[in-house]
């Protein structure tokens, strides 16, 4: 079955994409597979697609004469995107445009654009900090006009870099019809554009080319799909149920001529991804058109091949090796010199993240600590509160230092990390039973279920109270189950620090000035002062949804409680079984009915029944 699901998707492409030789005037068919498909990418893909669909534009590739390259004197000959951050790597945009391509040394030619997309902000919650990157943003735009943010539709991160190059291919074929080749790569290189030009000018067609550096022919083998779910270039088996990947050039730095990004525009909606690898996602587009890679060993990579003096490109470069390289070919040295490997190689600083649960009896609450630690820098742990802090605000901390640690990473990234790593520790402290359930089901319910972005649910208790925390999570995770909001479970002092005061429910205890008798004046301040604080009217006048509840740990008289205040009745140490309303009314009656009269029976029936309508209707 996943196999069978897979290629439907690529049948449905063949009966609706078009050709692309040129694109728009054939329509392709197909017929339904009956034959078993081959391990090896290349056959599987051409059996996909009819006789009279795709064999036929495999002739037309093969018998279309070799074109060749016009210079368009209407615009550039060659667009190029060179993928980039929009936030954190001015730094390489700079290098680039002030070297290869300035306006001194581009070709009239060839155009350059930086692909960034639209910039992630909503992790940056200092104001003035996002006002000053914003404004840095527009001023880059407005002088130098060369890179593209708001115009594109996607987002600046790298689970979005396949839509990125989507994106670019399609303003590359809208705003430069005529131009011959569309280029793609990383803002780590140096390229001689001049070079390039003359490499197309030789001989080559104009027509069905897909060049770049292939790794199957660097490595002698093909690469194979990554199968692990928590790394971030995974690919479902039942997505791509292949072992290995077609050829397909390195997105370091890759060229398809015109016609080729004229297909991919026309069928962008169409055309599935291969997770975030966008240079495997161009390859499996082109060959569902039998368009196959080129490949050049004239676009290098440093970390692969070292630096070569007879090389068009190089990637995975310092800005200072752009700029150094730039120099070189303009007091006419050779591209090489001075080359040192750790000054000019790009070096990501790999970053480890763990997590840890902390002992629950020590510290009396759940307490999760991440610790992120990278080569040659000193780690840094943080600690978590589930029951206190949403997971996605914790998260936006952790990707703080993360960046203060290493640089540019995806707060996106950090955010899934975390969220794998703590549900695999759930689901372990589930197995030892190292804790007693109430401490584990308010962060299940956060972790599996609830919408991370979703404004949480927050419940309160007073000092008093505190003693009723475990059992409160365990509770609300069941009453607001079905909000799929995260629900937070928060001492009151923490309730005014961090969460302006204002819960949906607040919950103080009989403790609380002496409530064990409801006519204490007292008792009776304390609950008229929540009512001001919290801001709570009558049913009629309601100004704001916040509930108050009061809980006993034994049967009391509410004959004098006001209507708005519920009384929550429990036994300590009764199990999560209370969350479902008939097990509340049993459990609250059951074993200690006896030793009850009938006013405390009925007043025990009232507030349990009470509670009860509360609890299910919210």
């Amino acid at each position: 079955m996943p196999l069978l699901v897979f290629f439907l998707l690529y049948v449905a492409l063949a009966a609706t994409l078009s050709s692309s030789a040129p694109v728009g005037e054939q329509d392709r068919s197909t017929v339904a597979i009956t034959r078993s498909l081959s391990e090896d990418p290349i056959t599987s893909f051409q059996t996909l697609y009819p006789v009279d669909g795709v064999q036929q534009q495999e002739e037309s590739v093969h018998q279309a004469p070799v074109l060749p390259v016009v210079v368009n004197e209407s615009g550039p000959a060659v667009v190029i995107g060179v993928k980039t951050s929009v936030i954190t790597n001015f730094a390489y945009r700079q290098a680039i445009r002030e070297t290869w391509a300035s306006q001194t040394d581009l070709p009239r030619d060839v155009k350059v654009f930086f692909v960034g997309c639209r910039p992630r902000l909503d992790d940056i919650y200092n104001t003035d900090e996002r006002e000053r990157i914003e404004k840095a943003i527009e001023l880059e735009k407005q002088t130098y006009g060369d890179l593209l943010t708001h115009e594109l539709d996607c987002d600046d991160s790298y689970i979005d870099l396949t839509a990125k190059v989507k994106e670019f291919i399609r303003f590359a074929t809208q705003m430069f019809p005529n131009t011959s080749f569309v280029m793609v790569g990383n803002d780590d290189i140096y390229l001689r554009a001049g070079h390039l030009v003359n490499y197309l000018l030789k001989g080559r067609q104009s027509e069905h080319l897909y060049l770049g550096q292939v790794w199957d022919k660097r490595l002698g083998r093909s690469t194979s799909p990554v199968r692990d779910p928590a790394v971030p270039n995974y690919v479902s088996e039942s997505f791509y149920p292949m072992s290995s990947f077609p050829p397909y050039a390195r997105g370091l730095l890759y060229l398809i001529s015109a016609d080729c990004a004229r297909f991919i525009t026309k069928n962008q909606r169409r055309l599935s991804s291969l997770g975030v690898m966008d240079d495997v996602s161009v390859a499996v587009w082109l060959l569902s058109i039998q368009i196959h890679v080129e490949h050049t060993p004239a676009f290098s990579y440093l970390g692969f091949h070292g630096c070569e003096d007879t090389t068009i490109s190089l990637a995975d470069l310092t800005p200072l090796a752009i700029r150094s390289i730039h120099s070189n070919l303009l007091e006419e040295r050779n591209f090489c010199h001075g080359f040192s490997r750790s000054t000019w190689q790009k070096v990501g600083i790999p970053l480890e993240i763990k997590t840890y649960v902390q002992n629950i009896k020590t510290l009396g609450v759940l307490e999760v600590t991440s610790t992120l630690s990278a080569p040659g820098k000193l780690s840094v742990t943080i600690p978590y509160y589930p029951a206190a802090e949403t997971l996605s605000a914790y998260s936006r901390i952790v990707c703080q230092q993360a960046r203060a640690l290493v640089g540019n990473v995806s707060c996106r990234e950090i955010t899934d990390k975390l969220r794998t790593q703590q549900q695999d520790q759930v689901k372990n402290s589930e197995v030892s039973g190292a804790f007693a359930p109430q401490f584990l089901k308010l962060w299940r319910y956060n972790l599996f279920a609830a919408d991370l972005e979703a404004a949480p649910v927050i419940v309160a208790y007073s000092k008093m109270a505190a003693y009723s925390a475990g059992m409160l999570e365990c509770l609300f995770a069941t009453v607001f189950e079905h909000t799929k909001r995260p629900i937070l479970v928060v001492p009151e002092d923490v309730l005014r620090k961090h969460y302006q005061n204002s819960p949906d429910i607040f919950v103080f205890s009989v403790l609380d000035s002496n409530c064990f008798i409801i006519t204490n004046p007292g008792c009776q301040q304390r609950i008229a002062d929540y009512f001001r604080e919290f801001s709570i009217s009558d049913e009629n006048k309601s100004t704001r949804s916040t509930k108050l509840m009061m809980i006993a740990g034994e049967p009391t008289d509410t004959s004098e409680l006001d209507d708005r205040v519920i009384l929550l009745w429990f036994i300590a140490q009764t199990a999560c079984a209370w969350v479902r309303c008939e097990f509340f009314i049993c459990r609250a009656l059951g074993p200690y009915s006896d030793g009850l009269d009938n006013s405390n029976i009925r007043s025990v029936w009232r507030e349990a029944a009470i509670l009860c309508r509360f609890v299910c209707s919210l």
